[in-house]
């Protein structure tokens, strides 16, 4: 009876456990800045100021 209580219990925490986990992980993946900026649209981009940018001094 007492082995029976034991699995209940173990099995009961490594359920929590990795309930747990996983709400953490997906907690601190919002968090994270964007790992690349949006790409404006081709008509909405400035090309004067960038070829400006890309000139080579």
């Amino acid at each position: 009876m007492v082995d029976f209580i034991i699995v209940i219990v173990s099995f009961s925490l490594g359920l929590f456990a990795s309930r747990f986990i996983r709400y953490l992980k997906k907690k601190r993946k919002n968090k994270r800045k964007p790992r690349y900026r949006k790409v404006k649209p081709l008509n909405q981009q400035d090309f004067k100021k960038a070829m400006k940018d890309l000139e080579i001094k």
